[in-house]
């Protein structure tokens, strides 16, 4: 659902392009408010599932898809 209404580009600040003219909060998955609470971002719902499931959680990449558009994969 997170991708899906937020469009992010990058999962982390890490991946953006040096000199990248992108806001990181609404580019990378891992810095966006969560839509379901957006007092928190997803990095801290990632973190707080981590420490309640005790795995290792870790997004390696992610797909979205919109009608008209091409695919694009991370």
């Amino acid at each position: 659902m997170q991708v899906a209404a937020m469009d992010p580009q990058y999962i982390a600040k890490e991946e953006l392009p040096a000199g990248s003219q992108l806001e990181p909060e609404a580019a990378c998955l891992l810095l966006q408010p969560y839509i379901k609470e957006p007092d928190r971002a997803v990095q801290q719902i990632v973190m707080e599932t981590i420490a309640k499931t005790g795995e290792n959680i870790r997004v390696s990449r992610f797909a979205r898809f919109e009608l008209g558009e091409q695919a694009s994969e991370k």
